[in-house]
């Protein structure tokens, strides 16, 4: 079977940068190439949700505040200013006409989609974790610190139900396609199945070893998929209660899953790590693996359009991709022994190779620092700069800091096109600093310079060491971070309008 929709994939960061994400499946080819970036979000995003049109994309974060998109142009079209706590979870309704957005300070507000005016407020007796409409928007299911599940009525008026079972904090809810159930997920590490109806518990699932993050429906009503910090994503099937299969080879904890292809496939994203997230797509019935992604990116969850042609992806900054699947020749997923890298291909409308060339070379020039050569290679007749720059390095530790504190040295390849170009930042390599010590028991002096080399994807330092391991993360948090403001000043650079006579 062959997945041939398009999606854009609308990734929400604030500090860290993206780069291309690839792929690799058995049944197509799935890539991302940067569309557009998004400007005006000022502190990490921790939720998005898009309305039953398509039309309007929220998110929702740090700052307290709530954006709404306009998804054709990917403007600002209103900010949603009401709540005094950061906002940690929304939704739209089903008919599009409210939004509802819960914070970290016990309150749920909703807003009239359409004015963007504040409607009611409902206040529950802990920190608000998600909230969920049933399929006829009749009620609002929200999950949160008190453990319980509060359900609020729309036709009562101000009653609130509570439906009790959970023993400590509730992070997940979710309705069935057919309004029937509820399900809730919890740091008790367990799932309850619910009867909307009496509000009695139905059943409660055990499997997981730590707190259940996320869980999601089955178009078809069969399955359960849910999702936690033990790094695995269970497939429960609903009628006996039993696991239908745990898929484990996540490596790091499950921050959202959804249903697409009307349930045929499972999407998950991964996050916790402040340079690598993933997303996987696995095919419901058996559990394949369909295409798996990685990408510099603090990932705390994601929504899709209506049409799935969209996915919002809420982490730290607004950048617009765009998935394509074909049945083209496959790309290779980074390994974890993969150099770490950050690339993209940005599009530049009405900017010739030549301009963008130039661009380039003096943004490369002013921009790199490096005690050697910072332009390596200039190539004009096929578009192609490299360069080669140095970051400073100062450990995050006292072990062995005079030995580590040196530099980390990385190589900057550049590809221009008519109206867009190719950056890659690669070969983050680090060298440490030499030093002469004394042997304490022979009393003779010794060289010692410890290096940590080529930056890969690995989590775990090259010799595997823990106190080793908490180095080699902060080497990569600093590249990641050094790539990211380079990557932002030569998207200004590139972008800016053009002077003069535009006829080339």
């Amino acid at each position: 079977m062959y997945y041939k929709s398009i999606v854009t994939m609308v990734m929400l960061f604030v500090v860290l940068t993206i780069g291309t994400i690839s792929f690799a499946a058995s049944d197509g080819n799935y890539s991302l190439s940067f569309t557009n970036v998004l400007t005006g979000v000022k502190d990490d995003v921790e939720a998005v949700s898009f309305s039953s049109s398509g039309e309007i994309l929220a998110s929702g974060g740090d700052d307290n505040s709530i954006i709404l998109w306009d998804t054709k142009s990917w403007k600002e079209v209103r900010r949603l200013k009401g709540h005094k706590d950061k906002v940690s979870t929304l939704t739209f309704s089903p008919n599009g006409k409210l939004l509802a957005s819960g914070d970290s300070g016990s309150k749920v507000i909703l807003w009239d989609a359409v004015t963007g005016t504040e409607v009611q407020r409902i206040k529950v007796d802990d920190d608000v974790n998600a909230v969920a409409f049933s399929p006829d928007g009749k009620l609002l299911a929200i999950a949160n610190n008190s453990r319980n599940v509060a359900l609020w009525d729309f036709s009562q008026g101000s009653k609130l139900e509570k439906l009790v079972g959970h023993t400590k904090d509730v992070k997940s809810v979710a309705f069935s396609r057919d309004g029937k159930f509820i399900a809730s997920g919890s740091n008790d590490k367990s799932l309850i199945l619910w009867d909307i109806t009496s509000g009695k518990m139905l059943k409660k699932f055990s499997g997981h070893s730590d707190d259940v993050n996320s869980i999601a429906f089955a178009a078809n009503g069969k399955y359960l998929a849910s999702g936690g910090n033990d790094k695995k994503i269970i497939i429960w099937d609903i009628a006996s209660g039993t696991i239908k299969y745990t898929l484990a080879e996540n490596s790091n904890s499950i921050k959202s899953l959804v249903f697409i292809n009307n349930g045929d496939v499972l999407v998950s994203g991964e996050g916790d790590s402040k340079i690598n997230c993933k997303i996987s797509f696995w095919e419901t019935e058996s559990g394949k693996n369909l295409a798996s992604g990685r990408n510099d990116c603090s990932l705390t969850g994601f929504a899709f359009s209506p049409d799935e042609k969209y996915v919002a992806i809420a982490a730290k900054k607004v950048t617009i991709k765009q998935r394509i699947a074909t049945a083209a020749t496959l790309q290779s997923q980074p390994e974890l022994n993969d150099a770490l890298a950050f690339s993209e291909v940005v599009q530049t409308p009405n900017i010739k190779a030549d301009e963008l060339f130039k661009r380039a070379k003096d943004w490369i020039v002013t921009n790199l620092v490096t005690s050697n050569d910072v332009l390596q290679v200039v190539d004009k007749e096929n578009g192609m700069l490299l360069g080669k720059g140095e970051i400073i390095y100062k450990p995050d530790t006292f072990m062995s800091k005079a030995t580590l504190t040196g530099t980390i040295r990385f190589v900057v390849k550049i590809l221009v096109k008519d109206g867009r170009y190719k950056y890659t930042f690669t070969d983050f390599t680090h060298i440490g600093t030499a030093v002469t010590i004394r042997n304490a028991i022979w009393g003779y002096k010794e060289p010692l310079q410890l290096s940590y080399g080529l930056l890969t994807n690995a989590e775990k330092a090259p010799d595997g060491a823990e106190y080793r391991t908490s180095v080699w993360k902060h080497m990569k948090e600093v590249s990641a971070e050094t790539a990211n403001n380079l990557i932002n000043s030569l998207t200004i650079n590139m972008g800016r309008p053009v002077t003069g006579n535009n006829d080339w």
